[in-house]
């Protein structure tokens, strides 16, 4: 559950407070069984009328329901841990120099239950940026660049870069209606390299909007 609320603070900008929980749940290990709250503040602000933007700042602390145990539970299970505390971030802007023409940039900071072995929370720290363009004859062209870098914790010491580049084409057949056909090359470098893999994919898809 995530709450906020917006105060005004000037004619076009808003103080955002900002509060959050998360409880997880595992069938097999309850070792792993945790709770964290998220506690933010930030601005919503309209910095022109072509660039729009929000951004949260804050801190998240993770708490296991159990201690950790001295030995695994099972094969294969985490022996749980300590709680893990990380700097939160999370934005999005929006620029439009154009009618035609739209760039949306997400950054985000957060920490995450793990289900490593060995291995209790990760901080994924990153973005994505996605640019769209609209075409004459009802076409258009969407380009969207992703990077995102996780950190676990524990003895298993694992950095993971994840990245993905997404080009699409689409046609609009009508206003409620569309298609759409993307291209994606996406891959994972890893400090453990049996989590390294490189994959590209070819995606059609139909959108309808009402």
């Amino acid at each position: 559950m995530n709450l906020s609320t917006y105060i005004r603070a000037t004619k076009k900008t808003y103080a955002v407070l900002g509060f959050g929980i998360a409880k997880t749940d595992f069938d097999d290990n309850k070792q792993l069984d945790s709770f964290a709250y998220t506690v933010s503040s930030g601005f919503r602000v309209p910095a022109s009328d072509q660039i729009t933007g929000e951004v949260n700042i804050g801190y998240t602390v993770l708490n296991f329901d159990r201690a950790p145990l001295a030995t695994s539970p099972g094969p294969g299970l985490s022996a749980g841990a300590n709680g893990s505390q990380a700097l939160f971030i999370r934005g999005i802007f929006s620029w439009r120099p154009t009618e035609l023409l739209s760039v949306t940039f997400r950054p985000i900071r957060t920490i995450n239950q793990s289900a490593v072995f060995n291995s209790s929370s990760n901080t994924r720290t990153g973005g994505y940026i996605q640019a769209s363009q609209q075409l004459p004859n009802r076409f258009g062209l969407t380009g969207v660049v992703y990077y995102n870098h996780n950190q676990f914790s524990g003895g298993n010491s694992r950095t993971d870069h994840l990245y993905q580049a997404r080009i699409g084409f689409d046609y609009r057949t009508v206003k409620w209606l569309g298609f759409q056909i993307q291209y994606m090359f996406q891959g994972r470098q890893s400090t453990n390299s049996n989590f390294d893999y490189y994959a590209n994919a070819v995606m059609f898809s139909i959108q309808g909007m009402l």
